[in-house]
């Protein structure tokens, strides 16, 4: 659900999309956090399966942006592909960690 909602904010128009008022690049790096932690957690678990998220969610960025080109009052920007890879980073790597520690955990 996390990648649809990322997905239809970053292709509305730029009039219809709705602004929280952080800087444009605080947002990415939420939404990606976001996204990698909870992907992370769910199909995460070793290195490939954690590598081939960060990829993807890298390849979607990078897709978003690109075809942001197309979206009225909407344009691409390095800026941003960079703050939702950082965000990608670091999520898949905060799901990673919280597996990791909900596994070891012992009740």
């Amino acid at each position: 659900m996390t990648i649809v909602l990322i997905v239809l904010l970053s292709l509305v128009p730029g009039d219809v999309r709705p602004h929280t008022g952080a800087p444009t690049f605080s947002e990415h790096i939420a939404a990606y956090l976001g996204a990698g932690a909870l992907l992370g957690m769910g199909y995460g678990g070793t290195t490939r399966s954690n590598f081939l998220l960060w990829s993807l969610l890298l390849l979607l960025a990078g897709t978003l942006e690109t075809l942001q080109m197309f979206v009225p009052g909407r344009n691409p920007r390095v800026l941003d592909f960079l703050a939702s890879g950082a965000g990608a980073s670091f999520g898949v790597l905060v799901g990673l960690l919280l597996t990791r520690a909900m596994t070891t955990r012992s009740i």
